[in-house]
């Protein structure tokens, strides 16, 4: 038997005496525009709710979810009052899950979307300083109308992944980019040490070179040149 089996029995019986109990197809608030979620924690106070309140009609739905479609995922309880349709919902705790799933699921892709437009913001805005994560991230967040130092702390969490996602692209694409440079940034830093009549280049130096020529490399690209530098010094 279905987690909700021996409830919907319940409803059942606790309505056979004292209200009429409709069943329908379909979500309860699609019958009025007007209803109200009650957060009650159990079947049987809700009932006497409605009771209590004169309802003779307990709308009654149920779903199938997609772990187990042959037990009943969700019940729906409603009755109408003052105009109002009166929800209340039961969930099997398989079904909170595939809704927990899809919730994350959903919510992955939405944060791999704003990253991507992220990216592209910063290819178009930031061209020049591509590695200012956090520059690229408050001016998009600016340009999207989000405020990021007036949300709650959930919010920021969301925010906070969506820039790491766009960090990872944009650093792979830069360090993509500083590697298809490299053989020419090779060439450049030996003429370079070559008209000094350096025959290796010190940490120091390397330095001097970067800040001369406005380079503003990652490590990875900054260590790979160095090495290959004095490599191509010291065979000469």
């Amino acid at each position: 038997m279905g987690e909700l089996e021996g409830i919907k029995k319940d409803i059942i019986t606790y309505c056979d005496d004292t209200l009429i109990l409709y069943q329908v197809n379909g979500d309860l608030s699609e019958i009025t525009k007007n209803y109200i979620v009650l957060d009650e924690k159990k079947h049987e106070k809700f009932l006497q709710i409605a009771k209590k309140l004169g309802s003779k009609i307990i709308y009654y739905s149920e779903s199938f979810g997609e772990t187990n479609n042959d037990d009943i995922a969700k019940i729906d309880l409603g009755f109408i009052h003052d105009g109002f349709m009166h929800i209340f919902s039961l969930y099997t705790s398989w079904y909170l899950k595939e809704i927990e799933e899809a919730e994350e699921l959903e919510e992955g892709r939405m944060s791999e979307n704003l990253a991507d437009e992220m990216v592209r913001f910063a290819y178009s805005e930031y061209s020049g300083s591509l590695t200012d994560i956090n520059t690229i991230a408050r001016a998009f967040w600016e340009h999207k109308g989000i405020e990021s130092r007036r949300i709650d702390m959930k919010a920021k969490e969301k925010l906070a992944k969506v820039k790491s996602i766009a960090e990872k692209k944009i650093m792979a694409y830069v360090l993509k980019k500083e590697k298809e440079e490299l053989p020419h940034m090779v060439a450049e830093c030996i003429a370079w040490a070559s008209e000094r009549k350096l025959k290796s280049l010190t940490p120091k130096k390397f330095k001097e070179f970067l800040a001369e020529k406005q380079l503003n490399l990652m490590y990875m690209t900054q260590d790979a040149l160095f090495a290959a530098v004095n490599l191509e010094l010291k065979k000469n």
